[in-house]
């Protein structure tokens, strides 16, 4: 993902204007059928679960919805390292990805919300959710790996239409 979101130049990185140093980061890539189904067979098992959760998760929302290629902006990954949080750069970086979307052509952005904040940001930035899948029912080769997970319920994809309206794209 992050080798195909380096490619399409549709992630961001905040760097600390001081010294240099990564600040925080937003990764995002143009979802396609294509790169669902590569396989990588040097993906550790931990992450294994989680890609395959997030697949079962964006298959409910395609039996929902058709998504045309090249018109759907995945904003797959967002995050500060720990010394910069608090300062809204997740937020800055979320809405220049938006505007970066909408400007070049995506028709919606869509978003697997993980934990209580980060739904609560993306209904704030106009997103709704769609599906979502429970932490405490979901089954990897027959275990509940997610069970253990008590303050948040599930995952939710969430979705937004991207129109260009005069500098009002949020």
């Amino acid at each position: 993902i992050c080798q195909k979101a380096v490619a399409e130049g549709l992630s961001h990185i905040a760097k600390d204007t001081a010294n240099s140093e990564v600040a925080g980061f937003i990764i995002s890539e143009n979802l396609t059928k294509e790169f669902d189904e590569q396989k990588d067979e040097n993906i550790p098992q931990k992450l294994e679960v989680i890609l395959q959760f997030l697949k079962q998760l964006n298959e409910q929302y395609e039996m929902q919805k058709k998504v045309v290629t090249g018109k759907v902006f995945h904003m797959f990954l967002l995050g500060a390292r720990e010394k910069y949080r608090g300062k809204k750069i997740g937020n800055k970086l979320f809405e220049d990805n938006l505007k970066m979307a909408t400007q070049a052509g995506f028709s919606t952005a869509i978003v697997e919300a993980t934990g209580k904040i980060s739904q609560h940001i993306c209904r704030k930035y106009g997103f709704e959710d769609k599906v979502s899948l429970d932490y405490q029912t979901y089954e990897y080769k027959g275990i509940k790996v997610f069970e253990g997970i008590k303050e948040h319920q599930s995952c939710i994809l969430m979705e937004k239409a991207l129109i260009m309206d005069n500098e009002n794209y949020l």
